[in-house]
């Protein structure tokens, strides 16, 4: 486009406040871009930048931005896609996805030709993910085989999967700007094209050569794993210095693009979406291999942000980002990345321990009574006094017993005859003939005295007798109850969480993380001095959250509680 002859048509400098809209159009166009620097490069108070109309040889209206006398960027007039010059590729070499060439076809190049697939370097083995990451127009740089620093930029003609289709033939990119060109020429041409060969001084590894990690990277970081292994197994007085040396051969990038298709992948279920992006990095970091964490400072991406914006870009997620808060509205399990990563090994081990340590509670509640003087008499010979038998126990002997006397009224089936030992016991000076079954056990279940077991059932199926709570008096289940104060505002109290020997503070310290509002405890009235029973008390209508909480966290099922109906749902 620039190769022939450009006419400039005018000059006009733009105030700071379009040079603080400029920064965030280009952070925004170009997420890998750190902004520290970009700002250290265009300076609001400083920097002399001035936006110029220009003509191409074609008749294209042009707009081109110099930053102190250096053209960084342009575009089309009645386009807003900002495009970088080699000027700023130079200072930001992996801001853009990037084919690599050899030197004789540059200069082919500079004379206006388009870069074809034969004339691209293939990184490896060519296969169907080599250039899987490349969307059809999409800008990309062009660089000489050994070296980072781009020498010219254009757009994909075809997309990343058609090119492995096409087996390498035909166009790769419609080329737009060349270093030698009209528009480098704008510049200072004292600027040479830099070296930068290592990944060290480029700071980010090329995006081209190194996607092709992202299917088979996490095999190598394994390996990787597995020799510091062997360090530790066969040096144990060096495992401190192995463990130092680890940086020198692990790729903080490969550890963050592993943890992230693996939660995709291996933690979907754990994963309510929508997902703000400080839960998604826990499960991320969960992701990792043992006692070792990504660092995003070590990544090209600086920020997670920018990472997830490239994982959506290649079509893994979908972002939303809400008043400053940005959140993961989708992931997309068909996408090639995530759909054809293996697991682990080091995933596998954590998953059987987790395995073992996940397991499921749930409390469940028995009402139980204890035989005592007024009853020991009818159940003689088979439950002594001070025994605590279950309610279900006690029907079932009370039903024995009337069969085997013949107690059940043949006329109605509903009656229960009544004999001399229950008038004796049960209804005692009234001359009663028939009571009805449940008057009957009514009756008995008030003589004794009650109690109720609460006992925790895990989904092992193992008996944990420890486990077992046996209390005195009947169940309370908990109970919520809304309190109005000062007008509109409502305040959700909870009773008779002791029940279940909840600890206070850490059940305080969890509804405050979960819900994110004012947490108290208070003391019931009347309660005695080494009780600990207690009340909680949440600002807001919080009966929803706080049953959801004590069932998920806690495993009291909804059957224990009451007020319920009371709850609004979000």
């Amino acid at each position: 486009m620039f190769a022939k002859d450009i006419k400039i048509r005018s000059n006009n400098q733009i105030k700071s406040s379009e040079k603080k809209n400029l920064i965030k159009e280009i952070l925004k166009q170009y997420p890998s871009v750190d902004e520290s620097e970009l700002k250290s490069l265009i300076k609001i108070k400083e920097s002399d930048i001035v936006f110029s109309k220009i003509i191409t040889h074609d008749s294209s209206d042009m707009i081109v931005y110099f930053i102190d006398k250096i053209p960084y960027f342009f575009k089309f007039e009645k386009d807003d896609e900002l495009m970088p010059t080699v000027y700023f590729l130079w200072k930001f070499p992996n801001s853009l996805p990037k084919f690599y060439t050899h030197k004789e076809v540059f200069s082919k190049l500079v004379n206006g030709a388009d870069l074809m697939l034969p004339g691209v370097i293939v990184p490896g083995p060519l296969n169907l993910y080599t250039f899987k990451h490349i969307v059809k127009n999409e800008l990309c740089a062009v660089c000489i085989r050994g070296n980072e620093a781009p020498v010219g930029l254009g757009k994909a003609n075809i997309s990343g999967e058609d090119m492995y289709m096409s087996a390498m033939r035909g166009k790769c990119l419609n080329m737009i700007h060349c270093y030698l060109d009209n528009l480098w020429a704008l510049g200072d041409k004292s600027i040479e094209l830099p070296v930068i060969t290592s990944k060290a001084e480029a700071k980010n590894e090329p995006t081209v050569i190194e996607e092709q990690s992202e299917i088979t990277s996490q095999d190598s970081l394994e390996e990787k794993i597995q020799n510091l292994k062997t360090e530790e197994s066969t040096e144990p007085n060096n495992l401190e210095e192995a463990k130092n040396n680890l940086e020198t051969f692990l790729d903080h990038e490969e550890i963050l693009t592993n943890s992230f298709l693996a939660a995709c992948k291996f933690k979907y279920k754990e994963v309510k979406l929508p997902v703000v992006v400080s839960t998604f990095m826990k499960i991320m970091q969960s992701c990792c291999p043992p006692n070792i964490q990504f660092d995003l400072k070590k990544t090209r991406f600086k920020k997670i942000s920018v990472f997830l914006k490239e994982m959506q870009n290649k079509g893994c997620i979908k972002l939303k980002d809400q008043k400053g808060v940005l959140s993961i509205t989708d992931i997309n399990k068909e996408n090639d990345l995530i759909k054809f990563f293996k697991k682990p090994e080091w995933l596998k081990q954590k998953d059987e321990i987790v395995s073992k340590e996940n397991i499921k509670m749930i409390y469940e509640v028995y009402e139980l009574y204890k035989v005592d003087g007024n009853t020991e008499e009818i159940f003689k010979g088979t439950y002594k006094r001070g025994d605590i038998v279950s309610s279900g126990d006690i029907r079932q002997f009370i039903m024995n017993y009337i069969k085997e006397n013949n107690l059940q009224d043949t006329s109605n089936p509903k009656l229960v005859l009544i004999d001399d030992l229950l008038n004796k016991i049960f209804v005692k000076n009234k001359q009663v003939e028939v009571i009805k079954f449940d008057e009957l056990f009514s009756k008995i279940f008030s003589k004794m005295g009650q109690m109720h077991q609460i006992k925790k059932i895990f989904s092992d199926k193992v008996d944990r007798e420890q486990e077992t709570i046996i209390k005195k008096g009947k169940f309370n289940p908990i109970e919520f109850k809304l309190e109005s104060r000062g007008g509109n505002k409502k305040v959700t109290n909870v009773f008779n969480l002791s029940e279940f020997d909840l600890d206070s503070n850490n059940l305080q310290s969890i509804l405050r993380r979960e819900i994110g509002c004012s947490v108290s405890i208070s003391e019931p009235l009347g309660t005695a001095q080494n009780s600990n029973e207690f009340i909680l008390s949440i600002q807001g209508n919080q009966i929803y959250h706080v049953s959801e909480i004590l069932k998920n966290e806690f495993g009291i099922q909804l059957k224990h509680m009451v007020g319920l109906e009371q709850a609004v749902k979000p």
